[in-house]
């Protein structure tokens, strides 16, 4: 079995939405799929089959004041106003809803990834327990912790699913896959350094020691994982779908112009791994 990862990136994750277009043109599916942070957003459309979708997201919603940036941190503590884009604009009603029988419809499994903020350790939520109308496991899964307020699921609350593990490789394989298809959106060689403004960072996760812990050292996680991923890509067990060129993106970037162009570079390079039969 083969198992489609997309570790998300924030605004990055516009080469993810590149991607699952593709895949959808293509009419390629996976029966085993992992959605960490952004990511597990991408992954409900392509589930749901609604090619499009992520883009709009990216591309045409983001820029709204509503969506995203400091007026939103400041009113409602979340720099991403998750309400907004997993609430308002994704239920039923919604500008533009999740298709959620058809997400439900489809026979693929979904893991989304959130991190549990008192203990550290990843959490798998499984769509099948997802109730119409509440996305709150994508919510908890994008929650930038400092930048958003953490998301709480049955009394328990929780950040962005890549915290402590950025590329949950190991997850697919314990649950059976034996090959693995990833989205990356960093280069393949690209190496994280200790975080900016970590002083910052640490000031705002006062409540949350457990997780400044770990976002202090995840730079090293996330490279140790990449060394991993890339010996696995040797071996045959893995393909990495990664941008050539970041087009300037970071994780808060919202220019319409460079959004697309990652889209395009996601869409590019997928369809070359197709071509090469690396990807069926």
């Amino acid at each position: 079995m083969t198992g489609l990862i997309d570790v998300g990136g924030g605004m990055r994750d516009s080469f993810g939405a590149g991607v699952t277009d593709c895949l959808l043109d293509h009419k390629i599916t996976f029966p085993y799929m992992i959605g960490v942070s952004a990511g597990s957003g991408n992954l409900v459309s392509y589930q749901a089959g609604q090619r499009d979708r992520n883009r709009r997201y990216y591309e045409e919603y983001s820029r709204r004041p509503e969506y995203m940036g400091m007026k939103s941190f400041l009113t409602k503590g979340n720099y991403f106003n998750l309400d907004y884009i997993y609430g308002q604009m994704s239920i039923e009603g919604g500008e533009d809803p999740v298709d959620y029988d058809a997400l439900m419809a489809n026979p693929a499994v979904l893991k989304i990834a959130a991190c549990d903020v008192k203990t550290g350790r990843t959490m798998f939520f499984d769509k099948r327990t997802m109730k119409r109308n509440d996305f709150s496991y994508v919510m908890a899964s994008c929650c930038v912790p400092a930048f958003c307020r953490p998301v709480e699921i049955r009394g328990r609350k929780y950040v962005d699913g890549g915290t402590a593990q950025p590329i949950p490789w190991r997850k697919a394989f314990r649950d059976g896959c034996d090959k693995i298809v990833v989205i990356l959106t960093l280069r393949e060689d690209d190496i994280l350094e200790p975080a900016a403004h970590r002083m910052l960072a640490d000031l705002l996760l006062l409540p949350h020691p457990r997780i400044a812990h770990i976002l202090n050292n995840r730079h090293k996680t996330y490279n140790r994982q990449i060394e991993e991923l890339l010996a696995l890509e040797s071996r045959g067990r893995a393909v990495i779908i990664a941008p050539r060129d970041l087009y300037g993106m970071t994780s808060t970037t919202n220019d319409r112009a460079r959004i697309h162009s990652l889209y395009e570079e996601g869409y590019r390079v997928t369809e070359e791994k197709i071509r090469a039969g690396k990807i069926r």
